[in-house]
């Protein structure tokens, strides 16, 4: 399934940093993360990051404040990725729960004050307009921890589990299945710009966001990798080397019973083939228990990696800005 969009040529080179005035290509924001932006040279980077702080090769940073998350909803398992993430390079974290959230008022008058007392914003489980308003007036770098915007730690982290387990993500194809979330969008246009394809199988209704795939498809013409969105599940497994498998929307399950990830369903994918799930305490009946149990599992790598995918990106962000940190060096 295509849709019949004329690819775009994308910018000679992105910025160094993430941030910058674009969330989409048509939507200004100031300071908001956006992988989209990111090069690959950048994207690997951040990689060797992670991939050093796993190692013990720490960078700690000393800030004059410690970093805000908000957090639309309880988020326990993002919570404690931020801030292990975030201790393993010396910062702080202050959580503002739901309640402490809903009283921030005014978006863009929260943005600018808590920009004013914090060197980065976290948001997970915001409403992306409002998350896009706390960053046009933030003058610092604001970083969706989730959300229907995205999860840029959260995709870099599991491109670094696939990377370790596939022995590399050029030439290799990841099937996604189920619910086009926000982490897939970063999963798409950052896994096509590091070489990875990308096959995404969705019911009717379910599709990923069109400029996104566009977006990824032109830099999967820069690296010889594919993006292909599809209703059939067959298809999308084809000759897959990994299968990511997408928690079902609870309003919504009759929609996606033809979704279900059984042993049956992945004959066509390579030998080999390994499982990813971004939430296995709420595995249900997107994917057989019976992967649970084989080598291929890895959700729990995945949960390990994201403190050290946050660590990777705040100590990237911050680094540069001597007002806000100071590299202190290897310990």
């Amino acid at each position: 399934m295509t849709d019949g969009t004329a690819p775009r040529q994308p910018p000679a080179e992105p910025p160094a940093l993430g941030y910058d005035r674009v969330a989409t290509r048509e939507a200004p924001i100031a300071s908001l993360l956006n992988l989209g932006t990111m090069s690959a040279a950048t994207l690997r980077e951040l990689q060797g990051r992670a991939g050093a702080l796993r190692r013990g090769e720490q960078h700690r940073l000393r800030t004059v404040a410690p970093l805000a998350l908000l957090l639309g909803e309880p988020a326990p398992y993002v919570r404690a990725a931020v801030e292990a993430g975030a201790a393993l390079i010396g910062l702080r974290v202050v959580t503002y729960g739901a309640e402490e959230v809903a009283r921030l008022g005014d978006p863009l008058v929260a943005g600018e004050r808590l920009g004013a007392l914090h060197p980065a914003i976290l948001g997970a489980s915001l409403p992306a307009a409002v998350l896009a308003d706390i960053a046009e007036r933030a003058g610092v770098p604001v970083i969706e921890a989730g959300g229907p915007g995205g999860d840029p730690a959260g995709a870099l982290a599991d491109l670094l589990v696939l990377e370790r387990a596939l022995g590399g993500l050029e030439g290799r194809k990841l099937a996604w299945v189920g619910d086009a979330s926000g982490l897939l969008h970063d999963l798409l246009v950052a896994g096509c710009t590091l070489g990875l394809s990308v096959s995404v199988a969705h019911p009717v209704g379910y599709a990923p966001d069109l400029e996104r795939v566009t977006w990824a498809r032109e830099r999967a013409g820069l690296t010889r990798a594919a993006v292909h969105v599809t209703t059939e599940l067959a298809e999308a497994l084809q000759d897959a080397h990994a299968i990511y498998a997408e928690p079902w929307p609870e309003s919504a399950t009759e929609r996606f019973r033809g979704y279900s990830i059984q042993r049956h369903a992945v004959r066509g994918a390579r030998g080999g083939c390994v499982f990813l799930h971004r939430a296995p305490e709420r595995r249900g009946p997107e994917l057989s228990a019976s992967f649970t149990e084989d080598v291929g599992w890895l959700a729990l790598e995945q949960a390990r990696t994201r403190a050290y995918s946050w660590a990777a990106v705040l100590g990237f962000l911050l680094q540069p800005d001597p007002l806000r940190a100071v590299l202190s060096g290897a310990q």
